[in-house]
């Protein structure tokens, strides 16, 4: 009953996470294998965030600094790691893998190190990268993070790496059913603004 309302900031935090932590859980693993990418990077500055990072990440997020994700697929048979190796709160969306007090207080690895240690560990045999000429969201990754991804993973594994367009397509297309709905929601309440505004009177 009624028009539709507009969700309070809370409110449309919690709505984001359920669904991020649903594409998350249902989207990635089935793309990973459908492109064949068993390791993808996500990797931007606080300053200049990829578009597909945005998508991944709790509403009205603070990222400080570098940020770097990780997903790997060590099969299905086990889920896709989602990993962070920033200083952001992904609130329980990506596992810590690094430890920045302890590099704050000269105790602990780098955040580059961090990386290079996180590939090494789990030794992927094709590694997406957000670079691409055709889809938009596919080129977020600047020439300077790329070449300390190179120089974090060795020349090992960046002969590994790979442009992740496909996947990075296939994420940036595909909506679930409840982002349908709220898009439709979102349709209905423009147009009861608009209607309301073409019904005023005007004095």
């Amino acid at each position: 009953g009624g028009p539709p309302s507009v969700l309070s900031i809370r409110e449309r935090a919690a709505v984001v996470h359920r669904i991020t932590a649903k594409r998350l859980d249902t989207l990635v693993p089935r793309m990973m294998r459908e492109t064949g990418f068993d390791m993808w990077i996500v990797s931007c500055n606080e300053d200049n965030l990829d578009p597909v990072f945005e998508t991944m990440i709790p509403y009205e997020n603070w990222n400080p600094i570098t940020q770097i994700l990780v997903f790997f697929d060590p099969g299905p048979a086990k889920g896709v790691e989602r990993l962070n190796v920033s200083r952001t709160d992904t609130q329980g969306l990506f596992k810590n893998v690094w430890d920045a007090a302890a590099f704050d207080a000269k105790k602990g690895e780098g955040q580059w190190e961090a990386l290079g240690r996180v590939v090494r560990e789990r030794d992927p045999k094709r590694i997406g990268l957000n670079e691409g000429e055709v889809q938009w969201a596919a080129g977020g990754l600047t020439a300077v993070l790329k070449k300390r991804i190179v120089e974090a993973v060795g020349p090992k594994y960046a002969a590994r790496l790979q442009s992740a367009e496909p996947l990075v397509t296939l994420w940036a297309e595909t909506l679930l059913d409840e982002e349908v709905e709220i898009m439709e929601r979102a349709a209905a309440l423009s147009r009861s603004i608009i209607a309301d505004m073409f019904s005023s009177k005007v004095v």
